[in-house]
């Protein structure tokens, strides 16, 4: 039976095993380290050495049979692998987003430039044409913070979605801008913003913000 003997397998829900998996390698952040969890984590070299099993988790002896049974868990768009990684991907796309709100908000331009993608492309609610690239959006936005009070970006029920490296966020926003020398501007927007991920880092790739018509 080789090693099969000194390995033992837990039975837990579906989530509660995304959950441990997540608490167990998120400081090391490898996707592989589900597979060597499933495959490796529970060897027990000696009789005797069995970790404790809090109530009511199973245990039992595993075997070669269990190997159809552990491929799921690694395999395919819906393994807890999978799952894990897409989890993790959302929350940060949602930080990055909840970041860039931050940055527009306090009118603090190294903070925003940061989130951007060498090949950003925008198009801003005051202008019919785009901003292409960083420089672009830099002179743009320097303009709008230098001549601004106060600027107030409000999210409407943001949505989130992450496929492979690419990461959108839509929904409606809610724009208040107070010049320097004249009355507050409110707009009310349908926003899209694209995201990719380089070097492990969410930036803003694209953004599409369209006036709301009045009536609708």
């Amino acid at each position: 039976m080789g090693p099969y003997r000194k390995f033992r397998l837990i039975s837990l829900s579906a989530d509660d095993a995304v959950v441990l998996i997540r608490r167990l390698i998120r400081p090391v952040g490898w996707l592989v380290r589900p597979q060597w969890f499933v495959t490796n984590v529970a060897l027990v070299p000696t009789a005797g050495d069995e970790p404790a099993v809090p109530p009511g988790v199973a245990v039992r002896v595993g075997s070669p049979d269990d190997a159809a049974a552990l491929a799921p868990l690694i395999h395919g768009r819906e393994s807890l692998a999978w799952r894990f990684a897409r989890g993790d991907d959302v929350a940060d796309l949602k930080t990055a987003f909840e970041q860039l709100v931050k940055a527009l908000n306090s009118r603090d331009l190294n903070a925003l430039s940061a989130l951007w993608h060498e090949q950003i492309t925008t198009f801003q609610p005051n202008s019919p044409f785009p901003l292409d690239g960083p420089a672009m959006q830099r002179r743009v936005f320097q303009s709008l913070f230098e001549n601004a009070e106060s600027i107030t970006a409000i999210p409407i029920n943001p949505q989130f979605r992450v496929v492979n490296n690419t990461g959108m966020v839509w929904g409606h926003l809610t724009l208040i801008i107070k010049p320097k020398d004249g009355p507050v501007q409110t707009s009310f927007l349908r926003s899209t913003f694209i995201w990719t991920k380089a070097d492990g880092k969410w930036v803003e790739l694209a953004v599409h913000h369209s006036r709301i018509p009045a009536g609708d």
